[in-house]
């Protein structure tokens, strides 16, 4: 017996505006519905097409083949097929974001805020040559560089979060395929146990990788 469909709604991060995801205003009709009722599965949102497992797989199966290609299974060499690597390469777009977000969250803005608080406080001196106009664009400054920061840093959490969940969906996507191409011998010295074993805790360890990558 089939289980029956459930209609998704339409993701509206897919048309959201950039101040839309920066603020996650585009989340703010989950939110309306979650404080009037208990959300149930017709209230999900469609996953966005680089989210689909079907996607992520088949990209990270591609960079796994360039590395089977690259590193051929031979006893008398050291070097051996990197999944690492292959993740790297299916996600390096996502990595170099966080990359680009952490060096400006923590070179440029965490020395600025320190740095516009000193001029700042020269204007309370009782011998200073700094204008009210000049004072107050140092206090914007203050505000708008603290501003960013915590955009900057609630963003990495989730773009580093949703790398790594979009990993471990791409690994487990190539688990189930090689699941179906295994032989019946494979099959009979592979117990279930493991395979789920595999998917539902080893895997999960992928949702820190961006973290440390």
């Amino acid at each position: 017996m089939e289980a029956p469909k459930v209609e998704l709604c339409e993701n509206p991060r897919q048309n959201a505006s950039l101040l839309s995801v920066l603020t996650f205003w585009w989340t703010k009709d989950m939110f309306r519905k979650g404080s009037t009722r208990t959300l149930g599965l017709s209230d999900l949102y469609t996953p966005l097409e680089a989210d689909r497992s079907d996607t992520l797989g088949d990209g990270l199966e591609k960079h796994w083949k360039q590395q089977l290609q690259t590193h051929p299974k031979q006893p008398s060499k050291s070097v051996k097929p990197s999944l690492v690597k292959a993740i790297f390469r299916t996600f390096w777009r996502e990595l170099m974001l966080l990359s680009t977000v952490t060096l400006f969250g923590e070179i440029i803005l965490r020395i600025a805020q320190p740095i516009l608080l000193g001029r700042l406080l020269l204007y309370f001196r009782r011998q200073t040559d700094m204008t009210h106009e000049e004072a107050l664009y140092y206090a914007i400054g203050m505000i708008a560089a603290k501003a960013a920061s915590v955009i900057l840093d609630n963003q990495y959490s989730v773009i580093a979060f949703l790398t790594g969940v979009r990993s471990r969906i791409a690994v487990c996507s190539l688990m189930y395929r090689k699941a179906l191409r295994l032989s019946r011998n494979a099959l009979s010295d592979t117990s279930p146990g493991k395979v789920v074993n595999l998917m539902s805790n080893d895997v999960n360890r992928f949702d820190i990788l961006s973290y440390l990558l």
